[in-house]
C-alpha cells in the first residue's frame, strides 16, 4: 500500500467530457529516482497491481457510459413531455378563444386571439417577450386577470388536463434544476388546480394527450412513452 504522506507521492486528477457531461476522477502516483531520472511506478508495479488498476479504470468507464446513457434518455423523455405540454396549451388556447368569441362577439378576432394567447401564457408562465405582446399584456392586464378568474367556470372540463400539464411541467423543470412550483400556486389561486388529482406518470400523461389531440383534430407526432421510462424522472 502506498503511503500518501511520502514526499514523492502526488495526486493526479483527470477531467473527461462525454455527452455534454463533465466527470472528474483522480489517482495517486509515487515517483522514484534512478540515475537522477524520475520513473513513474506504473513501470514497476506487479501484475496483480496492474490488474487492480485496470479494474478500477474499467469501472470508471462503465459508470461514465451508464451515466451518459441515462442523461440522454432523460433528455429525450423531457423533450417528449414538453411536446405533450404544448399540445395541452394549444387546446387551452383554442377552447378559451371559442369562449371569448361567445362572450364578446363584437370584438375583433385578432384581439381575441391575442387575449386567449395571453391567458394561456399566464397559466403556463411562458410569456411572449416580443414587443407587441408585452404591450398588449400591459394594456389589457385587468381583462386578462378577469378572464383567468372566469376560466374554471367557462371551461371546467379543461381544469384536470391543465392540472396534469402544469404538474408535468414543474416535474420537467425540476429535473433541469429549475423551480417553477409558483405556477401551481398561481393555478390554485385561480381555482383551476384540481388538488385531489394524482400526479400522472409520464406514460399516462402522454396517452391522455394523444386522446385529447384526436378529439381536437390535432396532428401529434407518434411519441410513445413506456411504463419503464416512468422511472427515469421522479
Amino acid at each position: 500500500m502506498i503511503n500518501s504522506q511520502n514526499p514523492r507521492f502526488r495526486w493526479i486528477s483527470k477531467k473527461l467530457h462525454i455527452g455534454g457531461v463533465q466527470f472528474f476522477y483522480c489517482f495517486g502516483v509515487l515517483t522514484v529516482r534512478r540515475n537522477d531520472r524520475k520513473i513513474a511506478t506504473t513501470n514497476q508495479v506487479s501484475e496483480p497491481a496492474r490488474l487492480r488498476m485496470k479494474t478500477f479504470y474499467d469501472a470508471i468507464n462503465n459508470d461514465i457510459t451508464m451515466t451518459t446513457k441515462t442523461v440522454a434518455k432523460q433528455s429525450q423523455l423531457i423533450s417528449s413531455l414538453r411536446e405533450g405540454i404544448a399540445v395541452i396549451q394549444m387546446i387551452l388556447f383554442k377552447e378559451v378563444k371559442e369562449s371569448l368569441l361567445k362572450k364578446q362577439p363584437l370584438k375583433e378576432s385578432t384581439f381575441l386571439s391575442m387575449l386567449a394567447g395571453s391567458i394561456t401564457n399566464e397559466i403556463f408562465a411562458s410569456h411572449n417577450m416580443e414587443e407587441k405582446f408585452v404591450l398588449f399584456r400591459k394594456k389589457n392586464r385587468a381583462e386578462i386577470e378577469q378572464e383567468l378568474l372566469s376560466l374554471r367556470i367557462d371551461n371546467p372540463g379543461l381544469c384536470a388536463k391543465v392540472t396534469d400539464a402544469l404538474r408535468i411541467q414543474t416535474l420537467c423543470d425540476n429535473e433541469e434544476k429549475k423551480d417553477s412550483s409558483d405556477i401551481l400556486v398561481r393555478a390554485k389561486e385561480l381555482g383551476i388546480l384540481v388538488e385531489e388529482r394524482e400526479v400522472p406518470l409520464p406514460s399516462t400523461f402522454m396517452a391522455g394527450v394523444r386522446l385529447l389531440g384526436e378529439e381536437h383534430n390535432l396532428i401529434i407526432p407518434p411519441v410513445q412513452i413506456t411504463p419503464e421510462q416512468d422511472e427515469i424522472i421522479h
